[in-house]
């Protein structure tokens, strides 16, 4: 089962979350924080860092099973 989370646990996925959230933001998604940053991938990262974003862990088990 994956395990949803608000907190990246390393850089990785410090970054990768926030790549996949500036993707939304480039996509017209509206920003979960109020920050006077102009940049996409600086919102994203903040918004990651804040805790404000929601993402899934998937164990090893998830990552070798193709989808049903």
């Amino acid at each position: 089962m994956a395990a949803i989370t608000t907190k990246p646990r390393n850089k990785f996925q410090l970054i990768t979350v926030s790549a996949l959230r500036c993707k939304q933001l480039i996509d017209g998604a509206k920003p979960k924080a109020d920050i006077s940053a102009r940049k996409w991938t600086t919102i994203a990262t903040e918004e990651v860092r804040r805790g404000l974003i929601k993402f899934a862990l998937l164990n090893d088990k998830e990552k070798e099973q193709p989808p049903e």
